[in-house]
């Protein structure tokens, strides 16, 4: 996050903020597990997309695939092995997924994993979620 400079962490913590605002009716809690629902997002384990036929990427921790000519067009894919840091890659991906680095719709000049890190913790504490990053984070 430090690499961003302050006006782009205020856009990041903007987008972050319309994400809850765009995913939930009335004023009721949300999760990231609601926000990957309410957006018709598929979440599931690196060995459950492996045994529905997605072929893995080379990962560390998650990724998300964009798959346009499918519904749902989005599939965030985390390792099964990273139980403590769940929360951190579904948000890192999903950071991905609303900041258009997926479908290209935004052309950044920033590094997209530091956007999606900065993202996953602004959505995190606006969720009121404790969470860290995983070690050395990388896609």
């Amino acid at each position: 996050m430090g690499s961003l400079p302050e006006w782009r962490q205020c856009q990041i913590k903007e987008a972050a903020s319309k994400l809850i605002e765009n995913s939930v009716s009335g004023k009721q809690a949300v999760s990231l597990d609601q926000i990957i629902n309410y957006n018709s997002w598929l979440c599931t384990t690196e060995r459950e997309a492996k045994s529905q036929g997605v072929n893995p990427l080379d990962m560390d921790w998650g990724y998300v695939i964009y798959r346009p000519e499918k519904m749902p067009s989005y599939l965030i894919v985390y390792c099964d092995e990273v139980s403590l840091y769940i929360d951190w890659i579904k948000a890192h991906e999903i950071g991905h997924i609303v900041l258009g680095h997926m479908d290209g719709s935004c052309l950044t000049q920033f590094n997209a994993n530091d956007e999606a890190e900065c993202f996953a913790g602004e959505l995190l504490a606006l969720l009121g979620v404790i969470s860290e990053p995983p070690p050395s984070s990388k896609e």
